[in-house]
């Protein structure tokens, strides 16, 4: 969610099954809305490639770059979808990513989904950008462990990039305030383009 309201459903034994960007379901450039679409889709459409048939899913997790609330989860939904998560903290005592798994949890349940999972798990960004390096390339394909994986982009969770040397554990990070993007984002509202939208219409002047 956030920037990139999308989602993949991932196998731990056959890496990425499916993922979809909601702005290519709802036609909304870098649609900030929560991705439900995306998440029906990419499991009605993954769980095809499952030759046993097995339709269950056990964990349920996003990344975003800042906490969830309320009044972001009115803003990026239907009314009717806020209205079934504002009716279960009823009480005060449900945090927005318990409504929110609740809801997923619905939809996917409605449309025949085994879902095992028993909670929303939040991943920090730049290890969910990872996880999507290790999906797609490492898994079912045995590599040198001296690999490095470099995490960039504007900010997420407080840093702009992320150095893993996976052999030996370790990890360096670049603060948010000395991201290159965050210039390059800048310079496109400065020109009067629109920010997180426009960025190709600046390289393509350049």
């Amino acid at each position: 969610m956030g920037f990139n309201s999308s989602a993949a459903l991932v196998s731990t034994t056959d890496g990425v099954l499916c993922a979809i960007s909601e702005e290519r379901l709802n036609r909304e450039k870098n649609t900030k809305r929560l991705p439900f679409e995306a998440i029906i889709a990419c499991c009605e459409q993954g769980f095809e490639r499952v030759s046993d048939g097995n339709r269950t899913i056990d964990r349920i997790a996003y990344s975003h770059y800042e906490d969830l609330s309320f009044e972001y989860l009115k803003k990026n939904c239907t009314e009717v979808e806020f209205k079934f998560m504002e009716a279960l903290d009823c009480d005060g005592t449900v945090n927005p990513d318990e409504a929110l798994f609740h809801l997923i949890k619905k939809y996917l349940k409605n449309r025949g989904f085994n879902v095992v999972a028993t909670e929303l798990e939040r991943v920090e960004h730049h290890a969910a950008h990872r996880a999507s390096n290790y999906f797609i390339y490492k898994v079912g394909n045995p590599i040198d462990n001296a690999v490095v994986d470099l995490i960039a982009d504007d900010f997420g969770d407080g840093y702009s990039s992320s150095l893993y040397i996976n052999d030996s554990g370790k990890s360096y990070r670049t603060r948010v305030v000395d991201s290159v993007a965050l210039v390059y984002q800048f310079f496109t509202g400065a020109l009067g383009f629109k920010e997180h939208q426009h960025e190709g219409k600046v390289t393509g002047l350049a």
